[in-house]
């Protein structure tokens, strides 16, 4: 090979060489979501990864009337941005409380408290429940979810305005408008780097706001259940027949659950059967619940709430009066009190409150099926968690 020929390949070789080096190098600056800058200026105050988390859910084969797969209910961007602005105290007119204030990821985004803080000391009217899997996505399913599913009054038309409504309630964040809240919020590089991200804009907008909440709220759901786990195989499961994976006593529960309680809540604790209903939980309410909202006949009215998550999100009820799934079964058992609006699963053929007397044996098979709901993986998961470093 004459000299000059192998120069010509060397300088070849070298040219693919460099090329090679360089659309190697512009692969990996496109896989880079922040540019270098941005991660530094998010690094100050958030520990977030240089991609964006996956937020997209993923829906067993068995819920949802067979429409499963993995859903987007927002963008990574978006819920990533929610997530910030979900633990950010700036969101309350005294920067002291967050969303996650009262709905904390150790207790499967309910609260641990009766009522939960809100801004001057002051306490939620009612217990807070849990954001596990949302009535909006069960809506986006094709469910029995009507307008006005959201609280416990169902007094909201879908999440967003149920987040605005916290923000603008004086015992809860305390804001008077969004105004205030929404100057804090811009000022920020931080907000502004992630508004970027979500919304091709820095200028974060009070929709944008309840969109990015929205869409990490919803990213929450719990589906990882030894419940789950035990159908998955049965595509036609309707609640009867034997769990092998159960024990004795769960199976039991199981059984006790479907005949007394699954008319209300659920076979497959996705679609509610029932979206309100007084539970006769006294003879008279100071809280009227949908009743305020409907007029007498609703009076006493409450969500029904779902069960998935049910053991970690005590105390219970709207008030919070329950302390621990026993009373709550006892209530049930023994105790359902004669309102006048009643609702129809609860009364017997005497016309009076149903009385279920299970034995001490059956409460605690009841409260060992439930126990199977339990999704521990949402507890934990980082995505979910708190990003801020101080």
């Amino acid at each position: 090979m004459s000299c000059n020929h192998q120069y010509i390949y060397s300088a070849l070789f070298l040219s693919l060489f460099i090329c090679f080096l360089s659309c190697q190098k512009e692969s990996e600056d496109s896989l880079t979501h922040y540019t270098s800058d941005e991660f530094q200026q998010l690094s100050k105050k958030l520990d977030l990864p240089s991609q964006p988390y996956d937020y997209s859910l993923g829906i067993p084969d068995h819920l949802f009337r067979g429409s499963t797969g993995r859903v987007n209910m927002g963008s990574d961007d978006k819920a990533t941005l929610g997530r910030v602005l979900f633990y950010d105290t700036r969101l309350s007119a005294t920067n002291e409380v967050s969303c996650a204030s009262c709905h904390k990821q150790e207790f499967a985004f309910a609260d641990n408290e009766e009522l939960s803080p809100g801004v001057k000391e002051l306490k939620t009217t009612r217990n807070s429940l849990s954001l596990a899997s949302s009535p909006s996505l069960v809506a986006s399913y094709g469910g029995s979810v009507s307008s006005s599913a959201f609280g416990w009054d169902h007094s909201h038309e879908d999440s967003k305005r149920q987040s605005l409504a916290a923000l603008l309630n004086r015992n809860e964040m305390g804001n008077e408008d969004l105004n205030g809240l929404m100057k804090k919020l811009r000022q920020d590089p931080v907000i502004q780097i992630l508004t970027e991200k979500a919304f091709n804009n820095p200028y974060l907008t009070n929709e944008q706001l309840l969109v990015s909440l929205d869409a990490f709220m919803n990213s929450i759901g719990a589906f990882n259940t030894r419940f789950d786990e035990a159908i998955k195989e049965n595509e036609l499961f309707s609640g009867s027949g034997y769990m092998d994976s159960f024990t004795e006593q769960e199976n039991n529960g199981k059984n006790l659950y479907m005949t007394n309680c699954a008319s209300c809540h659920g076979v497959k604790f996705d679609i509610q059967q029932k979206l309100i209903a007084n539970n006769g939980l006294s003879v008279e309410y100071a809280d009227k619940g949908v009743g305020d909202l409907k007029g007498e006949k609703f009076n006493g009215h409450f969500k029904v709430p779902f069960l998935r998550n049910i053991a970690l999100t005590g105390p219970y009820m709207h008030d919070g009066r329950f302390k621990t799934l026993s009373e709550v079964i006892d209530h049930y058992s023994e105790n359902i009190q004669a309102h006048p609006n009643l609702s129809f699963e609860l009364i017997g053929k005497s016309g009076k409150p149903k009385r279920m007397n299970f034995s001490a044996d059956q409460k605690e098979s009841l409260v060992a099926f439930l126990e199977t709901l339990t999704d521990e993986t949402i507890l934990s998961e980082v995505k979910f968690s708190d990003p801020f470093l101080e």
